[in-house]
C-alpha cells in the first residue's frame, strides 16, 4: 500500500519526546495531510453504521466510537478512550449490544422493513467493560495482537508478509488466510476449505471476499470503507477502522461477500453481500461519499436477508480543518 499510516506516529507517544520524535511527527504530517474523522456522524441515534474519531491538537487519535451490525442483526456499539505506551495502544471504555426492534412486526413470511420505525433494546449480557490493548510490531508498528489487559487473554493475532501486506488473521473462529493483489489490497480473508464437502455448496470457506473496480485511481486518492458486518472478530473490525496497517485499499471497492457459516442445501443462504457505487471525491482526492447497498441482518426464520440502501458520508481533516 502506498499510504503512510497513522501507526507511524505511535512510536513517539511516550511521556517524553526527543528531537528525533518531533522530526518524525513533522514528516508524518507533511506526507499525511488528511485523516478520516467520521463516517455517517449524523446516524448516531439510528440502527445504521457510523464511526467518529476524536483527535487532539497534535492529530493524535484519543477516542473512537462506532456502531456496526453482526451477522445476527445485533448492533454492536464501541466507545473507547485511547492512550499509548511503547509499542502498545490501550483502550478503556465499553461495548454494548442492542436489538433493533421494529415498532410494528411484519407478518411471516414478509421480512421486516429496515426503514420502518423502530427502537433499540440493550442486551445487558453483552456489556463489556474490559480494558484491552493492541500490541504493535516494533519496526512497522502494524498491529500484531489484541489482548485483554486484566487477564492477558489474546483475542486476535495478525501476520504480515515480507512486503508488509496482511497475510494471516487468527481469531476465536480460527485461522484466516489472506490474499492480496500486488499493491496490497485485500482480496480475501478466508478459513481453509472445509474438509468434508457439502453436496450442494461443495468445498466451503468462511470469511470475506472483496472485489475492486478496474478503474485507475489517482496517486493522491485516499479511500476508506466501513467494516460492513462483524464476523472475523469485533477486534478485527476495530483494527480495520483504525487503519493502523495495510487494511484500507487504494482502489475503489465495488463489492464484498461474507460467508458466515457453512451452508446446507435446505437452509437460507450462508452469505451476505454489500455493494459500493457512485464514489465521489473532494478536491484533495479523498473519498467523501458513496452509495452502499448491503445485507444488514440474517432474517431467520425469513428466507433471505434485510437489504439496506444508504449513502455513506465521510469527513476528513486536512491540515487542521475538517473537509467533507
Amino acid at each position: 500500500m502506498r499510504k503512510l499510516l497513522l501507526s507511524g506516529l505511535i512510536v513517539i507517544l511516550a511521556a517524553a519526546c526527543t528531537k528525533k520524535d518531533v522530526q518524525l511527527v513533522r514528516q508524518y504530517l507533511e506526507k499525511n495531510k488528511c485523516s478520516v474523522v467520521s463516517i455517517n456522524a449524523d446516524k448516531q441515534n439510528t440502527n445504521n453504521f457510523f464511526m467518529i474519531k476524536t483527535f487532539n491538537e497534535n492529530r493524535i487519535l484519543t477516542h473512537i466510537k462506532f456502531q456496526v451490525n453482526d451477522v445476527y442483526g445485533v448492533l454492536n456499539r464501541f466507545d473507547y478512550a485511547i492512550s499509548y505506551g511503547q509499542d502498545r495502544v490501550i483502550f478503556k471504555g465499553i461495548t454494548k449490544g442492542f436489538n433493533w426492534v421494529p415498532e410494528t412486526e411484519a407478518e411471516f413470511p414478509t421480512p421486516p422493513d429496515p426503514d420502518a420505525p423502530y427502537h433499540l433494546e440493550e442486551i445487558l449480557e453483552m456489556r463489556d467493560t474490559r480494558d484491552f490493548e493492541i500490541l504493535l510490531h516494533h519496526k512497522s508498528h502494524y498491529p500484531v495482537e489484541v489482548r485483554y489487559l486484566q487477564t492477558g487473554e489474546s483475542v486476535l493475532k495478525l501476520e504480515y508478509n515480507n512486503r508488509g501486506f496482511l497475510s494471516k488473521v487468527v481469531s476465536k473462529i480460527g485461522l484466516f488466510n489472506v490474499t492480496t493483489d500486488n499493491r496490497g489490497n485485500i482480496l480475501t480473508i478466508l478459513t481453509p476449505p472445509l474438509v468434508e464437502e457439502e453436496p450442494y455448496y461443495g468445498p466451503q470457506q468462511l470469511g470475506i471476499t472483496n472485489t475492486y473496480s478496474d478503474k485507475n485511481t489517482s496517486r493522491n486518492t485516499n479511500m476508506f470503507y466501513e467494516t460492513p458486518t462483524l464476523f472475523i472478530s469485533p477486534m478485527y473490525s476495530l483494527v480495520e477502522l483504525l487503519n493502523w496497517g495495510p487494511f484500507q485499499p487504494d482502489r475503489e471497492r465495488i463489492h464484498v461477500s461474507l460467508q458466515h457459516r457453512y451452508g446446507e442445501e435446505y437452509l437460507p443462504s450462508p452469505t451476505m453481500d454489500a455493494a459500493y457505487s457512485n464514489h465521489q471525491y473532494d478536491r484533495n482526492g479523498n473519498l467523501v461519499r458513496y452509495d452502499f447497498e448491503g445485507d444488514i441482518r440474517q432474517a431467520i426464520p425469513y428466507e433471505g436477508t434485510i437489504v439496506k440502501k444508504d449513502q455513506r458520508s465521510i469527513t476528513w481533516q486536512c491540515s487542521g480543518r475538517p473537509v467533507k
